[in-house]
């Protein structure tokens, strides 16, 4: 393909959404399936659009396969299974965001979007994709009982000395105890800002429900008083009410937003180790086909040479030829998924540094959207309580202001008399009849005792 057309042509897509979860039974109980939408110009799929219906069982299926077919590739986590409450709406919905960001970063993974077992999971029916799950057990059947074999007829341990055949440590073999000293303390790290991130949305839920509460209980106050006492009661309850409600929704939009995200970074760390390990598996290998080797040279060099012994020679001599072919391909898989390891781990480092950035910053937005409506809403309470006045009419700090506090800021005589008006109040209240004198007799006997 010239340089020109692959200019031209469009980037490889592959875009899934997860929809529509419904609860099924078959004789085993029950479970739920889950709308599988796929949007591609992917050259492997029949089609551009098209949809299947998969259970979490499928899911973990396509999971585990990739990570047997992709030994060291950091495999995108699912998110974890659930015996009880799996059923309920909040649960389903929450599993239903998680596969589709299982499904998002595995088909946006350069090399997991080519793997046929993700063909198959994507496109085909339910016939089809039972005969592919079949032929893929068997392959691995044949591969692990191979692996299996291997290890069983292995007399020498991983624990043999490197004289005897195991490997010095190298610059590599550093490199990636570095690497997982990293991973375990970012482990411990985010599983600690995962738990407080939780407990954080568990009680802003708390205060929604508490301000609900708050304002029920004023409501109910204000329907006792009547005038504009009563108005600024039942508004207090009304906006603490409103409140409640936003600090509900705001509290979802932490728990999709913030704690979501962060629980799925905890697995991704274990998803990490997982390929980690992998390398670790790759390398005992590696180690036993040489010892192995070993063994059949220290074999074959017995009766090398020796008269009459030339058919055992020869048989061992092919048992060292199929021993060198063995140590050469587990040294190539295993350089193969070290060098595989060291490029998924620098892809994920780039990769967290954006996805914290994005939702440290869809936090951040979501609380300034919230605490600006919050003070919307308490904004619009104010003029009801500055309505609030005594049995004659005046506001409390004028009908009454040896017991309204010189130290009163919130709401004064100013805030609620803009005008001379206060004035002539005052004067009308001094001049009027005796028993306004009285009142203010009696007012000061209250003070002072």
């Amino acid at each position: 393909m010239s340089e020109f057309n692959q200019l031209d042509e469009p980037a490889v897509f592959i875009r899934v959404t997860i929809t529509d979860p419904l609860k099924q039974s078959d004789s085993f109980g029950s479970y739920m399936i889950y709308k599988v939408n796929t949007t591609t110009n992917h050259s492997k799929f029949q089609f551009s659009e098209f949809s299947v219906l998969r259970r979490f069982s499928d899911f973990v299926w396509l999971h585990d396969q990739l990570n047997f077919s992709y030994p060291g590739a950091i495999v995108p986590p699912l998110p974890e299974k659930q015996a009880v409450g799996r059923f309920s709406t909040e649960f389903v919905e929450c599993r239903r965001r998680a596969l589709e960001k299982f499904m998002s970063r595995v088909t946006k993974h350069t090399t997991l979007k080519d793997a046929e077992c993700l063909q198959a999971f994507l496109q085909a029916d339910d016939v089809a994709f039972s005969q592919s799950k079949e032929e893929f057990r068997l392959e691995r059947e044949k591969v692990s009982g191979t692996l299996a074999s291997w290890f069983e007829t292995k007399v020498n341990a991983l624990t043999a000395t490197n004289s005897q055949g195991g490997l010095e440590k190298n610059a590599a073999d550093l490199k990636f105890e570095e690497i997982l000293q990293y991973v375990s303390q970012l482990e411990n790290q985010m599983e600690s800002v995962s738990k407080h991130t939780s407990n954080l949305v568990k009680q802003n839920r708390a205060l929604a429900n508490a301000l609900f509460e708050f304002g029920q209980a004023f409501t109910w106050l204000g329907q006792s008083e009547g005038d504009a006492l009563g108005a600024a009661l039942t508004q207090m309850g009304n906006t603490a009410d409103q409140l409640s409600v936003l600090a509900t929704e705001n509290a979802e939009s932490e728990c999709v937003m913030l704690e979501e995200p962060l629980e799925e970074y905890v697995r991704m760390l274990a998803s990490v180790k997982m390929a980690m390990k992998r390398r670790q598996e790759k390398k005992a290998m590696y180690v036993n086909a040489i010892l192995d080797l070993e063994s059949k040279q220290s074999s074959f060099s017995k009766v090398r040479g020796v008269p009459g012994k030339e058919d055992v020679a020869n048989a061992k001599l092919a048992l060292v030829e199929k021993s060198q072919s063995n140590v050469e391909s587990a040294r190539v898989e295993y350089e193969e998924v070290s060098e595989r390891l060291l490029e998924e781990f620098d892809r994920f480092k780039r990769e967290k540094a954006e996805d914290m950035k994005l939702i440290l910053l869809n936090y951040v937005n979501l609380q300034i959207q919230f605490n600006r409506k919050a003070e919307k809403a308490w904004g619009d309470l104010i003029p009801y309580l500055k309505g609030i006045s005594s049995e004659n009419g005046l506001p409390f700090s004028t009908a009454f202001p040896s017991l309204s506090g010189e130290n009163t800021t919130a709401v004064t005589g100013d805030d609620v008399c803009a005008d001379d008006k206060c004035d002539e109040t005052f004067a009308n209240a001094s001049n009027s009849n005796t028993a306004g004198s009285n009142f203010r007799e009696e007012e000061e006997e209250f003070v002072g005792v």
